[in-house]
């Protein structure tokens, strides 16, 4: 079966989303990452978001030509890159289906875009800045395999140097959250670091959450919890999609024999003002989703206050230099940074 015929949709078989299919008609067949005349079902289906990230991205889905052993399907979702990422999927790798959006939509409403089209008995949540060594995936579909209550599952992750990368946190708490969205010095969030991380990275074992760069998802325990919150538009997401599991009586596994590099930030990085801001609106939604009452109001109110002290260390500058129509000017920006951080 694999991919459903382009009429398949048109018929009603398959759900419609609104995206923008750019597939050339028959491409699959040729692709060593899928071959629809061979496969009948894919055990897993990869989904990786794509934001200006040509390079990185072409590096992940090379990696995914290597895999052997476990059927994939595999889906770009292209949050309208400028670099000329959907072109390069497109030429490069005519077996993945590339799903091209006219806008950035954020990191969770495109990684539904891509759960809303896939077939596998898993779904692999995959950042375009990791790479997946031969293995890794085979790894984690046999830990799902042996763990029927496991809704999820993630690997250890390496930067690309070979060096660790932390992973596996319990579920921030009020203490964490705040640390999280204030400018503190790093020796400090070195200090608090233990209390919210497990540092024993050789060992399986069940955490709260793992990190949405590379997650590997039961169907059956997304089917029943929904898809992820579009309400975070980039962070957090991953930890609330954790939270619902457990809430809803799923483990999470983290699995050490599956090794998966991440570069850390291949497109956030690029945004780095934009990124504090949906840092801070993503605690103060997983404050009012999971921790309700005083943490709630605490996290809320230290986003407020941080963002009015910015607008008025921005403003006076401002006014120094153009007078109070360039402070006005600098204080709604700020007054729109504010309606974005609460709207819900």
């Amino acid at each position: 079966m694999g991919f459903p015929a382009r009429n398949a949709w048109a018929s009603g078989v398959y759900p419609r989303s609104p995206v923008i299919d750019t597939i050339p008609p028959g491409a699959e067949a040729a692709s060593p990452i899928h071959d629809r005349r061979t496969m009948t079902l894919p055990d897993v289906s990869v989904i990786i978001v794509s934001w200006n990230t040509r390079d990185l991205l072409r590096d992940c889905l090379e990696s995914l030509r290597g895999i052997a052993g476990v059927p994939i399907e595999v889906f770009v979702v292209d949050n309208d890159s400028q670099d000329g990422s959907a072109t390069m999927v497109a030429s490069e790798f005519p077996g993945v289906r590339l799903i091209q959006n006219q806008e950035n939509r954020g990191f969770a409403r495109a990684v539904n875009q891509g759960l809303r089209f896939a077939h596998g008995r898993y779904r692999m949540l995959l950042n375009s800045d990791t790479r997946a060594p031969e293995g890794a995936l085979g790894r984690l579909a046999a830990y799902l395999d042996a763990h029927p209550r496991a809704g999820a599952c993630g690997p250890q992750l390496r930067h690309f140097d070979g060096t660790l990368q932390p992973t596996g946190r319990a579920f921030p708490t009020l203490l964490a959250s705040m640390i999280a969205i204030t400018p503190v010095p790093g020796w400090v969030r070195r200090a608090t670091a233990d209390r919210f991380e497990r540092r024993d990275y050789a060992v399986t074992c069940e955490v709260d959450e793992l990190c949405g760069a590379a997650l590997m998802l039961r169907t059956e325990a997304l089917t029943q919890i929904g898809l992820l919150d579009e309400d975070f538009f980039f962070f957090g997401e991953d930890v609330d999609l954790c939270w619902r599991l457990h809430d809803a009586g799923w483990s999470i596994g983290y699995v050490p024999e599956a090794v998966i590099e991440h570069g850390w930030g291949g497109s956030w990085r690029k945004t780095r003002e934009r990124t504090s801001l949906m840092i801070q609106r993503a605690y103060v939604l997983l404050m009012r989703k999971h921790r309700p009452g005083f943490a709630a109001v605490a996290v809320t109110g230290l986003s407020f206050v941080l963002t009015l002290l910015k607008a008025v260390r921005r403003a006076i500058p401002a006014w120094i230099r153009g007078g109070s129509r360039a402070a006005m000017d600098s204080l709604r920006t700020h007054r729109d940074e504010l309606y974005w951080l609460f709207a819900r």
